[in-house]
């Protein structure tokens, strides 16, 4: 296997710290799905070509398939929004908060500035724009904090009791 395409250390940063979460008085939150990430890894761009009988062909954008693609997505997403406080990213989730409606708009509107200036196209379809409540990597997030879903509550309730 060559170096480029050689699986990499994921490195995400969520925090499932109720403190965190309340601290942004999560009262408005925007949980987007993004659609595409910019341009590929470009140490790795010469090694993901096609060849076939009308040529060789590399793709301009990372490929599905290709096991570093994860970890490439979320070092290039920490790299757009890691210094941002109200903003959280896991892979192509992304949910961002503020204490005012005010202060979320304006924090949305520096994600999805970010994300023009970067190339990141957001699927304005798949988008939950402010909401008082989100569902998060299986969590309900709200101005009150984290919570478990009612999806996650019901299957613990109706998981049967084991038998050894």
């Amino acid at each position: 296997m060559c170096r480029s395409t050689r699986r990499r250390k994921f490195t995400g940063r969520i925090t499932t710290d109720e403190r965190d979460v309340k601290s942004n008085g999560s009262s408005s939150d925007s949980d987007q799905e993004i659609r595409k990430i910019g341009k590929e890894d470009d140490e790795s761009k010469h090694f993901l070509n096609i060849a076939t009988h009308k040529g060789i062909y590399r793709y301009t954008r990372m490929p599905f398939g290709v096991n570093s693609a994860p970890a490439i997505f979320q070092r290039v997403m920490d790299k757009v929004l890691g210094d941002m406080k109200n903003v959280a990213c896991f892979l192509d989730d992304v949910i961002v908060t503020g204490r005012s409606m005010d202060e979320h708009m304006a924090n949305l509107e520096e994600v999805l500035s970010r994300f023009e200036r970067e190339g990141i196209k957001v699927n304005p379809d798949k988008c939950k724009w402010v909401q008082d409540s989100v569902e998060y990597l299986g969590h309900s997030i709200d101005k009150n904090g984290i919570h478990p879903t009612t999806a996650h509550l019901k299957a613990m309730k109706e998981m049967p009791s084991p038998e050894n």
